[in-house]
C-alpha cells in the first residue's frame, strides 16, 4: 500500500512541478513552491516507512502521519490564511495522498 502511494505522491509532484513551469501568477508560484517543498518530503518519508515495516512499526506510522501532513499542508497552503481564497487544482491528488497513507498506517498499527 505504500508503494501506491509513493506512486501518487511522485504523479503529484510531478503534476505540481508541471503546472509551476505553465504559471506566470506569482502567487500561484509560491504555492506551488511549498507544495513541491511538502510533496519532495512526502516521497522522502514513504521509502523510511516502508523500510520500517515489520521491526519498527512505530517508527512506520510516524512517517505515514508525516505524509498525511505533507499532504494536507499543501492543500491548506491555498485556504488557510484570510488573503488565501483560492482553490487548490490539486484536492483530489492531496486527498487520494492521504486516504492511500491512513489505509497503509491502518494495516501497519494491526500488525502491532
Amino acid at each position: 500500500m505504500f508503494d501506491a502511494t509513493l506512486a501518487k505522491a511522485t504523479a503529484t509532484l510531478n503534476q505540481i512541478k508541471d503546472l509551476l513551469k505553465k504559471t506566470s501568477d506569482p502567487v500561484l508560484r509560491e504555492y506551488l513552491n511549498v507544495c513541491v517543498e511538502q510533496y519532495d518530503d512526502a516521497i522522502e518519508d514513504i521509502p523510511i516507512a516502508i523500510q520500517n515495516l515489520g521491526s519498527h512499526n512505530f517508527e512506520s506510522r510516524i512517517k505515514a502521519d508525516d505524509v498525511v501532513d505533507e499532504a494536507r499542508s499543501c492543500e491548506e497552503i491555498f485556504t488557510d490564511l484570510p488573503n488565501r481564497k483560492r482553490k487548490s487544482p490539486f484536492t483530489a491528488e492531496n486527498d487520494m495522498v492521504k486516504k492511500l497513507v491512513m489505509i497503509a498506517a491502518g494495516i501497519v498499527e494491526s500488525l502491532g
